[in-house]
């Protein structure tokens, strides 16, 4: 009978894993039906997700640095230690490549992620609970939460959570005494393979760890600071130092020295205080076109932080009987507090009112770095669904009183209500065509690049087949001095953009610069392109207003849809133009267009309020659209379709760069076209190639 317990436990824990891999497969649904054929999420990101894992594998079988590549921003390459590999995930399917389809390994990936973050929930709720039925449907509810179900359109990383419940396990026997020296190394070893999967998963766990610091202090009556529990927090750091402090110091010293694109503004990438009580994009229960998440700002699919009734109840139950439930529902609170961002958002309108994420932002760099506040909602459902799991616990406990049974029979049908309230629609998959040439060049030996100009996202997977270095890339951030320097090349320029307009959006306090020979923008020529300034200009007191405009080019003022000033042509700049106008205390919508030719670029707004003195429109006395103070400028500018080079040296030029095929869209290219003449060697797929010809 005795030797029967082993086989019993593990029979007992095969199920649980089963039961978290059902729940993957049901969350994913219809993936498992398309895995090999289909990529699970939509055109963008996943596509980048894959090229890194095949460029994480094929480094490391070559022995060479994985954090490094050629293969993208050719010849100069580009850093990869911002790029969202999801290390483990990587490291996991790299025995896969070769053996499944490209797809089919990232699907893989996903669900195992998806899995192991139901488990990983279930093993923390066992220790805190002892109920594993509890533990199970917590873990369910974990995986299944809006979180992790907008994140699988998209970002495998933020899927990959599996190892914060983990930490947060082994932490809490290191602050409750148990065996701190093993617990305090797997501690440390589970948060670095979370924070290798993200660092905003690092961010995470650092808010979640003084609540189970106390909470560790309160189960024991001791101190937290005692000899054992030392120990155990210089083994936890010692761990994670080994494992991910390299690349966490490489992060920070490249973040130091390299200018980075591709940051996002907090300000736009907010939660919404109706994201808390209205369904997100992804929900069944959201609705249209019309409903309430189609206002929010930036990423409306990622803006989940839908609280549900259910997990809420359940959450406030625990925190009335148990004080660890107490702990982690605070903690879900600050989260959410954090996920609104640095100005409060309602119904897509910011506000002036400023939110502690904003004075944490102005404190702690790494506020700066993550630039998605809306990813604290994360935190909110881990403290929620902890919480939960312990209000369960006591009304399992309750109905177990009434009849035999019944306590499960409630466990289950109240995470079901849970879950239910969470369901998403079903999950996008993807699936790019494979042109037929793209294998053949896997399979040459010789070293050529490719220019791929079909769109951002598809070059990512061709790439991923074929394996030769890009010209162009996609990344997660990247060196701006790489972009710059694809913008700046003539050819390049003409192939990528040519004939497109392009069309700048960026923050400004109020309208007085001089650019001289330097261009706004790096994404901009520095002549002919216009900027237009945007927002509100808000009249303190009613009366006479002196408006100046002082420019080198042509400018016009626009107030509340009528023509203030309007400045033409300057033969000796800078040219002033002043106007009288009464205005009202109050709004003003403004718009100030300037035209910038071979000029210095000189453009200034100033005013005289009554019986005041003249001086530059300050940034107090504008107001974006958003609600925030400053004004928005909007730079425009054509690109030329040609390079002006001529075949020869626009081919020579491509050559120069080992550039052997072009890969175009259907979309027609007068640069490859017309100017360099380059021949069509194949068509089909949705994609056209052009050969370089040899010298």
């Amino acid at each position: 009978m005795v030797a029967n317990v082993p086989r019993l436990r593990w029979g007992r824990e095969a199920a649980v894993v089963a039961a978290c891999a059902l729940t993957a497969v049901v969350q994913t649904w219809p993936l498992v039906t398309v895995m090999g054929t289909r990529i699970c999420g939509d055109m963008g990101d996943p596509y980048q997700s894959l090229w890194g894992m095949r460029a994480f594998r094929d480094a490391l079988a070559a022995g060479r640095n994985p954090f490094f590549t050629d293969r993208l921003y050719h010849p100069t390459g580009t850093t990869l230690v911002f790029q969202a590999f999801d290390i483990p995930s990587a490291l996991l399917v790299a025995p896969l490549w070769g053996r499944l389809p490209e797809v089919a390994i990232y699907n893989v990936a996903v669900l195992v992620a998806m899995s192991l973050a139901a488990y990983g929930m279930c093993r923390l709720l066992r220790e805190l609970t002892g109920d594993d039925v509890v533990a199970l449907a917590g873990g369910v509810l974990y995986a299944s939460v809006p979180y992790h179900l907008a994140h699988l359109s998209a970002h495998l990383y933020y899927v990959s959570t599996w190892g914060i419940p983990l930490y947060v396990l082994h932490l809490l026997r290191v602050a409750r005494g148990v065996d701190v020296g093993r617990n305090g190394v797997l501690a440390g070893l589970f948060l670095a393979l979370a924070s290798l999967a993200s660092w905003y998963h690092l961010v995470f766990s650092a808010v979640i760890t003084p609540a189970v610091l106390v909470s560790g202090r309160v189960a024991t009556r001791a101190t937290v600071l005692s000899r054992g529990r030392v120990r155990g927090a210089i083994a936890l750091a010692a761990t994670f130092a080994v494992v991910a402090g390299p690349l966490l110091v490489a992060v920070i010293a490249t973040q130091s020295r390299v200018e980075l694109a591709g940051r996002h503004d907090p300000t736009v990438f907010s939660a919404d205080l109706q994201s808390f009580v209205y369904p997100n994009a992804v929900q069944r229960a959201a609705g249209g076109k019309d409903g309430a998440w189609a206002r929010w700002t930036g990423n409306r699919v990622e803006n989940a932080n839908y609280v549900g009734f259910a997990v809420l109840v359940l959450a406030l139950i625990g925190a009335w009987r148990d004080r660890l439930a107490r702990g982690f529902l605070a903690v879900a609170i600050a989260a959410a507090v954090l996920s609104l961002g640095p100005f409060l958002h309602v119904a897509g309108k910011a506000s002036e009112m400023r939110l502690p994420y904003w004075y944490l932002e102005h404190v702690v760099p790494v506020f700066k770095i993550t630039g998605m506040p809306v990813r604290f909602g994360f935190v909110m459902y881990f403290g929620l669904v902890v919480a939960a799991a312990l209000g369960l616990v006591g009304v399992r406990a309750w109905c177990g009183r009434a009849a035999r049974g019944a306590g499960v029979a409630v466990v289950v049908a109240a995470v079901a209500v849970a879950i239910g309230e969470y369901w998403s629609k079903p999950l996008m998959t993807w699936a790019y065509p494979v042109p037929a040439p793209m294998r053949a060049w896997a399979a040459d030996p010789s070293r050529f690049a490719v220019l791929d100009v079909w769109d951002y996202y598809r070059p990512m997977w061709h790439a991923t087949i074929h394996g030769k270095p890009m010209v162009d890339g996609y990344l997660s951030r990247t060196p701006k001095p790489l972009l710059q320097a694809i913008y700046r090349d003539p050819v390049l320029r003409a192939i990528k953009y040519g004939g497109d307009q392009t069309r700048i959006r960026r923050p400004a306090p109020n309208v007085d610069v001089a650019w001289h020979d330097n261009a706004p923008d790096d994404d901009l020529g520095a002549y002919r392109f216009t900027a237009t300034w945007l927002g509100t200009l808000m009249a303190p007191i009613a009366g006479d207003y002196e408006l100046s405009t002082s420019v080198d080019d042509p400018a016009e003022l626009v107030l509340d849809g009528e023509r203030v000033i309007l400045s033409g042509e300057c033969p000796t700049p800078p040219c002033e133009t002043h106007v009288t106008r009464h205005l009202d205390a109050g709004p003003h919508r403004m718009r100030m267009t300037y035209a910038r030719r071979a000029a210095s670029g000189e453009v200034h707004l100033s005013w005289r309020p009554p019986d005041g003195t003249r001086a530059i429109v300050p940034e107090a006395a504008f107001q974006r659209p958003d609600g925030r103070a400053g004004l928005d400028v909007v730079y425009e500018q054509a690109i030329p379709a040609l390079s002006g080079l001529g075949r020869d040296a626009g081919r020579a030029a491509l050559r120069t760069d080992a550039i052997r095929y072009v890969v175009l869209s259907d979309r027609r290219n007068a640069c490859v076209e017309d100017e360099l003449a380059l021949p069509l060697v194949y068509a089909g797929e949705d994609v056209r190639i052009f050969e370089v010809p040899p010298d």
